[in-house]
């Protein structure tokens, strides 16, 4: 109880000297992994346990943005449940070592929260959020993601060449469920998240991929075709 206690008092603090440190300018991000250092996190990555993550959840205060079980109660944050471990491990990681800086306010949150924790806690973050399951979407969403344009579905699942774009499921799987084990799992996302991530990907503000992969992505697409992607993606199960 004691080490809750001084935990959640921590965690208050660091929030507390996050939030005024929005105020100024967002520091610049320290550099994205690149191939090497990720085949290097990837073998060195603790093995997690799931029962340590989910006490780590309720620790910190996890479920008032993530939600019970890691899905989330709003638009405005992403459902962690169901995710690979290895993507979540990593997301961790970068926003605890300065990786993931996107100058919304938004990251300073998570990066206080992450800085109190180690490897070995990530990992069972990890472990837990990747066992937990993402209920399917409502039948509105999931009926507007049915009835994507031709051109949307052209963009998962062949990209455009004539902007050298590879496909979505090249990474995120047919279903958008996720392929490699350091991409995030899109179906089911909350839609407003994913049109936000795209948005900072295409602005280059969110600069934590690696090899540049989601920016130059991102960069070439339209607004239209940042909203049909998420409103796509939000509603696949």
């Amino acid at each position: 109880m004691t080490t809750r206690i001084l935990k959640t008092v921590t965690l208050a603090g660091a929030l507390i000297l996050g939030g005024a440190a929005t105020a100024s300018e967002p520091p610049t991000a320290a550099p994205a992994l690149t191939p090497a250092d990720l085949m290097t996190l990837m073998k060195t990555m603790p093995a997690g346990d799931a029962a340590r993550g989910a006490d780590l959840h309720d620790t910190y205060w996890c479920a008032s943005c993530h939600g019970t079980d890691g899905v989330a109660w709003s638009e405005n944050y992403p459902s962690v449940a169901g995710q690979a471990r290895v993507y979540v491990y990593k997301t961790l990681l970068d926003y605890r070592d300065g990786r993931r800086v996107e100058g919304d306010g938004r990251w300073e949150s998570m990066a206080a929260t992450v800085r109190a924790l180690d490897d070995q806690d990530l990992a069972d973050l990890a472990a837990y959020y990747a066992g937990a399951v993402l209920p399917a979407p409502d039948a509105g969403t999931a009926q507007a993601s049915a009835e994507a344009a031709p051109a949307v579905m052209t963009l998962v699942r062949h990209g455009d060449p004539s902007r050298l774009m590879t496909a979505c499921a090249s990474c995120h799987g047919v279903s958008g469920t996720g392929g490699k084990p350091e991409v995030p799992r899109l179906a089911g996302l909350e839609r407003a998240y994913l049109e936000r991530t795209l948005r900072l990907f295409h602005g280059g503000v969110r600069a934590s991929d690696t090899d540049k992969n989601m920016r130059f992505f991102a960069d070439r697409l339209s607004d239209d075709e940042i909203a049909a992607l998420a409103a796509y993606y939000a509603g696949l199960e």
